[in-house]
């Protein structure tokens, strides 16, 4: 059974019972879709009448967290056009993703969905170019690292992951099929492939860390990757794992 939400988003949304609480990043990107979309009308206060965007109504946390769960389940059903997900026509239909929300407020919150506030931006600032999705790395980087212990046995290598995109530190393989891709460097628990930190590699201002400034850059990569929070100290995951974390735990 489905119950509608408690604002606004609630004309064009319902959200499965089993759903859990909203966490602060779900009010984030509610708070910062919001502003982003509220500065878009601001700033063209002359839309045409048929304009999708002239029907936006604020979006909540609970919306942004059935928003994320549709994107996740589009990669399981996967289809060529967003717009196939809510087709009546027999042969192609999947009448869950028209109950959980309509497809003129699905397109509506992809126009607008945003992560940071873009007038808030500083072009001097270190993660410049990370900026608009700096704050979905550091959750997941946090939550990577917290809800599991890896072995002993760790490996740090590169990854590279599709793009077809504009992006100015993309990497060009001609001799690959995807020949346009993101590099990342990864720290991952040898035994399972387990992804305990990354980090993303945007060109000549990379940021590998600062602790190990006279270090070449494959091992600034490795000490940050090992860099423990909780103990401030780098390569501590035979003792701190081990003990610290553990015990916590």
């Amino acid at each position: 059974m489905d119950f509608p939400l408690s604002n606004a988003a609630s004309d064009f949304t319902t959200m499965p019972r089993h759903q859990g609480p909203d966490t602060p990043h779900d009010k984030l990107f509610a708070e910062q879709t919001n502003i982003y979309a509220n500065q878009f009308l601001a700033a063209n206060p002359n839309l045409k009448p048929q304009f999708r965007a002239r029907s936006w109504m604020d979006t909540n946390p609970t919306e942004m967290k059935t928003l994320i769960g549709f994107l996740i389940l589009q990669g399981i059903v996967q289809k060529p056009e967003n717009g196939l997900y809510f087709s009546k026509r027999e042969s192609i239909v999947t009448p869950y993703f028209s109950q959980i929300m309509t497809e003129k407020r699905f397109h509506l919150l992809l126009k607008f969905l945003h992560f940071a506030d873009n007038s808030k931006f500083d072009p001097d600032q270190r993660k410049k170019k990370l900026y608009k999705i700096q704050p979905i790395l550091d959750h997941l980087k946090s939550k990577f690292s917290s809800v599991y212990t890896p072995e002993r046995s760790m490996c740090v290598d590169e990854s590279l992951i599709l793009w077809k995109g504009r992006l100015g530190w993309i990497q060009y393989i001609p001799s690959k099929r995807s020949r346009f891709e993101v590099k990342i460097y990864k720290l991952c628990e040898s035994s399972t492939g387990y992804l305990w930190n990354f980090i993303v590699y945007t060109g000549k201002d990379t940021i590998y860390g600062q602790r190990h400034p006279r270090e070449k850059t494959s091992s600034r990569i490795v000490l940050l990757s090992y860099w423990c929070s909780n103990c401030a100290k780098a390569l501590c995951v035979v003792p701190c794992f081990q003990v610290y974390h553990t015990d916590k735990n």
